[in-house]
């Protein structure tokens, strides 16, 4: 949020606003840039919004200085009247929400009054907020958007801050009265909605007027640029930011909101931009028979009327048989319902309908793949995601992990340089991965390049231990094949710790294959055939990656024992009586466990106590 160059002054004014009217039956469907409507009203109602919405966008952006994508056009829905859209409402007291769902978003209008704009002001910066990342508290959050649910677009300027009557005569009467900002502060998403109809009341009308008071305020406006940075990211409580930057506790601030909100006149902001008052181009859509009755179904299953939608959902189905869309809105009302069976048989019905819905393909593969096993319909279903959208990252990511849990490395490489522009803060996990897969092709020098570029982005502690860490896996495996290499042109054997399964694959966690034998007892058996095999109880204290090869510390008897890792391949871990596939060997201090561990005297290493070959966890 930038400072406002200018500012002007308004006079509190009472104002009664009718609302219009309509009465034109039939749904119909219109377009911008980054919008559409599916509107009861008339077509003229219906580009006025889309207008203004495309206007708001462009006036956040400069306000905020923030630039926000979505992949999906805002779905925005427009009822005649309230009593038509009160079905699909949330609550009985909201005239209009916004919400996301399904990887869209969804602004719900209950009707086209004289308020729409503000209104449409309000729920869009909820939209924007979400898009941008911010973390406000749920008082600001709420504060902010009836902040600028008062703007104003002009041919040079955009106006915000105008006082909000309605909250002004609320606060100013005797059912306002204010509650204390320590209680408005720790309102948060999960207890906001526990609260009476007066608490409600009182969050939207205090945040809106402290919102103002911070952001417009004579007093506080010109360090609220650094309030802003402080409460965005959700990073430091309000009563904190208030303290660490105006020095204010929340005693000073409630006597300096209760003063605030019983002046005469307030200050609103004045922001010099031309052009923001255009025209923006529309046009008419075509609109299937079955679109604005699985709609409207749909909003019942997000609003959680599950029952309702279902039986809409059947009867469309039977109606329209060959539609996926409305195979893809009962897969996803299955899951609602933590039912991932069903979820799962209606999203393979619409894939067998041909679905052109990336995201579908995406949710085919989380419910219907196991990560770490290779499968061709697996990859199948991601490619498809990817073919519909390149820039799902959803869909890309997934891709990029499955791919490396299952040790396709050359496909993993290639979706990592074929993904497009990393978000700086995602660049060191993107180059950690990158660097990852190249090192196990063996392309130690472009591993080499990508840890470099991702240590460039390192912000974190953890981002540098990581990326170190995996600069040491590569020195380590660089090391053993320059040893295997001279060790075969002095005609000696090859060294029996493989590269590949070098203490970088063990440090990375990433699962390798375990000779498994078809039971935990018989893992043993087979352990003790072998000449001096030993097996004991013992307690882990750590994994050494220091050296090659690694290898597990333990204390056994009072004394302490050191087992190499020659071969990660032939170490077998138990479980619960089971063999486990799937364990992960990580560097450093382990939680202490007491178990039985099964090794080989024979051919251990200098410093070592025997060749691990059985975790067996009770």
């Amino acid at each position: 949020m930038r400072p406002h160059p200018q500012f002007g002054i308004l006079l509190f004014l009472l104002s009664c606003v009718l609302p219009l009217c309509a009465n034109q039956a039939g749904w119909l469907k219109l377009r911008s840039e980054h919008f559409e409507i599916f509107s009861a009203e008339d077509d003229k109602k219906a580009r006025k919004v889309l207008e203004h919405l495309e206007r708001v966008r462009k006036a956040y952006e400069l306000l905020t200085n923030v630039k926000i994508n979505s992949a999906e056009r805002v779905r925005v829905l427009l009822f005649r009247n309230e009593n038509e859209y009160r079905e699909y409402a949330p609550d009985k007291l909201s005239m209009a929400y916004y919400m996301s769902a399904r990887d869209r978003d969804y602004i719900v209008l209950s009707g086209f009054y004289g308020r729409t704009e503000t209104v449409l002001n309000h729920e869009y910066f909820h939209l924007f907020s979400q898009h941008a990342g911010f973390q406000f508290p749920v008082w600001l959050e709420e504060g902010l958007a009836d902040f600028y649910s008062t703007l104003k677009i002009g041919s040079k300027d955009v106006r915000q801050g105008y006082p909000v009557a309605s909250h002004l005569r609320y606060l100013n009467s005797m059912h306002g009265r204010p509650m204390p900002l320590d209680q408005l502060f720790a309102i948060n998403r999960e207890n906001r909605h526990h609260g009476s109809r007066e608490v409600t009341g009182r969050l939207y009308a205090q945040g809106w007027a402290l919102a103002h008071m911070t952001f417009q305020g004579s007093e506080m406006r010109a360090r609220s640029q650094e309030f802003f940075e402080k409460v965005k990211d959700g990073s430091t409580g309000s009563a904190s930011a208030y303290l660490m930057v105006y020095g204010y506790t929340t005693q000073q601030l409630d006597e300096l909101l209760r003063k605030y909100v019983g002046q005469q006149g307030y200050f609103f902001g004045i922001t010099e931009a031309e052009g923001l008052d255009f025209e923006a181009p529309t046009e008419t859509a075509v609109i299937e028979d079955w679109e604005t009755p699985l709609l409207l179904a749909d909003m019942l299953a997000y609003t959680g009327k599950h029952d309702r939608a279902m039986v809409r959902y059947d009867d469309l189905a039977l109606a329209f048989p060959s539609r996926p869309e409305i195979e893809e809105s009962r897969g996803y009302l299955a899951m609602q319902r933590d039912r991932r069976d069903e979820a799962l048989a209606f999203y393979r019905a619409a894939a067998g309908k041909k679905s052109r819905n990336s995201m579908l393909y995406y949710h085919l593969a989380g419910l219907g793949c196991e990560y770490r096993i290779a499968n061709e319909e697996c990859r199948n279903w991601i490619s498809e995601a990817l073919r519909l959208d390149p820039g799902n990252r959803k869909a890309r990511d997934w891709a990029i992990g499955y791919a490396l849990n299952t040790h396709d490395y050359r496909g993993a490489v290639a979706l990592l340089t074929g993904s497009g522009g990393v978000a700086a803060a995602d660049a060191p996990e993107f180059f950690h991965k990158l660097a990852y897969a190249q090192y196990q092709l063996r392309d130690f020098k472009e591993a080499r390049s990508a840890l470099q570029r991702g240590l460039k982005f390192a912000a974190k502690p953890e981002h540098f231990d990581r990326l170190n860490e995996m600069e040491r896996h590569i020195d380590n495996a660089e090391r053993f094949e320059a040893e295997d290499a001279q060790s075969a042109g002095s005609g000696g054997g090859a060294r029996s710790w493989a590269a590949e399964e070098s203490a970088g694959q063990v440090r990375q966690g990433v699962p390798t294959e375990i000779e498994k034998s078809s039971s935990a007892s018989q893992a043993v058996q087979q352990l003790m055939e072998q000449e001096g095999a030993r097996m004991t109880a013992a307690t882990m204290l750590a994994m050494d990656c220091s050296g090659a090869p690694p290898a597990v510390l333990l204390k056994a008897k009072g004394a302490p024992l050191r087992l190499a890792i020659d071969k990660l391949a032939a170490v077998v871990v138990i479980r619960n009586g089971e063999v486990v596939a799937d364990y992960e060997f990580v560097c450093g201090k382990q939680p202490s466990a007491a178990l039985l561990v099964g090794y080989l005297e024979e051919g251990a290493p200098k410093g070592s106590d025997g060749l691990l070959r059985i975790l067996s966890f009770p």
